[in-house]
């Protein structure tokens, strides 16, 4: 059986009808079947970030949860100047509430973006710095090119953390 677990603010926007989703959360809120948990936390941007616990494992996958303006003043995607120290404290006080739930997880799937610019690693070096973590997976960083994101590779090494250096797609790990 699948069971579809969506963001609840893809049907506040109505991005897909109610029936499509056995269940919608947004950050807080938790489901379980007794095999799977999946708790909703914050993001910086749309979504939710997930954490989903099942056989004694604990992933977390951020979704677009990130300190997305690490390099950036002006977002071109808005049209209005940034700031980056209060994103940055938005983000940082998400890993916070996040942190209230655990301070580890087995693997976590976390944005490394060049498209950012510098400073595109920042999230993941602060979400690692937070965070005891098993495996470290780059995400959102196809359009810059795999290479992009193995520059996160020398600071999840230097704390001891197996990073995926994912070099096309559909390749597998076994973990």
């Amino acid at each position: 059986d699948i069971v579809y677990i969506l963001s609840k603010d893809i049907l506040k926007h109505r991005r897909a009808q109610k029936e499509e989703a056995d269940a919608w959360l947004a950050k807080g809120a938790t489901w379980s079947d007794g095999l799977v948990r999946v708790a909703a936390t914050g993001s910086t941007d749309s979504g939710v970030s997930w954490i989903v616990e099942t056989d004694g494992k604990r992933i977390f996958h951020a979704g677009d949860l990130n300190n997305w303006y690490g390099g950036l003043v002006y977002s071109a995607e808005t049209g209005t100047d940034v700031n980056p120290e209060k994103e940055e404290k938005r983000f940082l006080g998400e890993l916070k509430d996040i942190r209230k739930i655990t301070d580890s997880f087995s693997v976590a799937m976390f944005p490394v973006d060049a498209r950012i610019g510098n400073g595109y690693t920042r999230g993941a070096r602060q979400f690692i710095d937070m965070f005891r973590v098993g495996l470290l997976v780059p995400m959102h960083f196809v359009a810059s090119g795999f290479e992009s994101a193995w520059r996160m590779k020398e600071f999840a090494d230097a704390k001891n953390i197996p990073f995926w250096c994912i070099g096309r797609e559909g390749e597998s790990i076994e973990f």
